[in-house]
């Protein structure tokens, strides 16, 4: 099953690891997590335009829908 989460990308739900509020960032571990994944770092406009994180097994994705909504989907398809 897959979860739609903006812009025209599908995660494959058996890879996500975990949604998060963007707002996670300001955590030190997180932020120092996320500056492993270089093609994906945190701009000024990727944290204006986005709510949530999303970890799957091979990258990280930013999506302007929020993480409550996007877990609501995985519910709803369950």
């Amino acid at each position: 099953m897959y979860l739609h989460i903006g812009e025209n990308k599908n995660i494959y739900l058996e890879d996500m690891i975990g949604i998060f509020s963007i707002d996670m960032r300001n955590i030190q571990n997180n932020s120092y997590f996320l500056k492993k994944f270089p093609l994906n770092s945190l701009t000024d406009k990727k944290i204006k335009n986005n709510s949530s994180i999303v970890i799957t097994k091979d990258n990280v994705y930013y999506s302007s829908i929020s993480p409550m909504t996007l877990v609501k989907r995985i519910d709803k398809n369950e």
